[in-house]
């Protein structure tokens, strides 16, 4: 029988549980479509879930790693109505294109939930401090940067610097110049 660290356990059971305040690009940190305060993909709008730079996204990553917090992580995420809107936009894989936003979706949902239980196993509460989150290279759209493998480098407890190959896919929006993540690394 494998035993579960409690660092590990209430995370694990929420993402598991589908837990909405749990899953990746909820409704429950962004209200929905078309009410007051909606300010998703429009153009010129900034993304609520996003952050103003590239290293200001991975130091909200380092941070929920540090609280084991897998609602924060999940807040970084880009929202399923904004992805779907933006679908066509942001995906470059023909299967992905070929089986259509809610499926995108679905693929991304189950990768995120499975990298966040990895993410908080291995590395949460380890104390890191963050160094830098640079692009490793990117490609241009019409109102999108898509950043592939973006490096995230942290400091572990000895002030030794560490690469952690967490973060798949950053969109940067680009009149808002906002980063949110896409898709963790399982």
């Amino acid at each position: 029988m494998t035993t579960i660290p409690p660092r590990v356990a209430l995370p694990l059971t929420l993402l598991l549980a589908g837990c909405p305040d749990a899953s990746p690009g909820s409704a429950g940190d962004t209200p929905p479509r078309g009410q007051a305060g909606d300010q998703t993909a429009a153009k010129g709008a900034t993304q609520p879930h996003g952050r103003p730079s590239l290293p200001q996204l991975g130091e909200a990553i380092v941070a929920a790693l540090d609280a084991n917090d897998a609602r924060a992580l999940t807040a970084l995420i880009m929202p399923r109505a904004e992805y779907e809107e933006q679908f066509s936009e942001i995906e470059t894989e023909p299967g992905v294109l070929d089986q259509g936003p809610s499926e995108g979706w679905a693929m991304h949902d189950r990768i995120n939930r499975q990298a966040m239980v990895t993410m908080l196993r291995d590395h949460g509460g380890k104390g890191y401090a963050f160094v830098r989150m640079e692009s490793s290279g990117s490609e241009t759209r019409q109102d999108w940067v898509i950043h592939r493998r973006p490096r995230l480098i942290v400091a572990d407890a000895a002030g030794k610097e560490r690469l952690l190959p967490l973060v798949g896919v950053v969109l940067e929006h680009s009149e808002s110049h906002t980063f949110s993540v896409l898709s963790f690394l399982p």
